[in-house]
């Protein structure tokens, strides 16, 4: 899926009202999962992403993972994005089914999803 599908995916949602705040909430929403997981899923999360979602960009300088409950997840991206509660979830679930839509990225969301705690795990299988 090109980055174009992905902005156009996450603008159907009520609440993202253009194109600055979709790609905002696409990066926002796999920035703090790329936060989330080990160095090396990350990479095989960015390989199979639009070049728009590339390693530094989404990860940047960090070196090791975040310690983040799926709450604190929603949280993190409903601060970022001056959403509520559930529009960070209605979020985060559109992205990752973003994601998934592809088979690699249905791959590779299945991988982590297995490397996940469980909470962060329904939310991955969920989208």
């Amino acid at each position: 899926m090109d980055y174009r599908s992905y902005m156009n995916q996450v603008m159907e949602l009520p609440f993202i009202n253009d194109e600055k705040a979709a790609d905002s909430a696409i990066k926002t929403v796999l920035g703090v999962l790329a936060s989330k997981i080990d160095e090396d899923w990350a990479r095989e999360l960015t390989n199979i992403l639009p070049p728009e979602l590339d390693f530094s960009t989404l990860r940047g300088q960090q070196q090791a993972p975040v310690q983040l409950s799926i709450d604190d997840f929603f949280s993190a991206v409903a601060e970022q994005m001056h959403l509520d509660w559930q529009q960070a979830r209605d979020l985060v679930g559109r992205v990752f089914h973003c994601v998934k839509e592809s088979e690699e990225g249905a791959d590779i969301m299945g991988e982590i999803e297995t490397k996940l705690p469980p909470d962060w795990a329904a939310i991955v299988d969920q989208a």
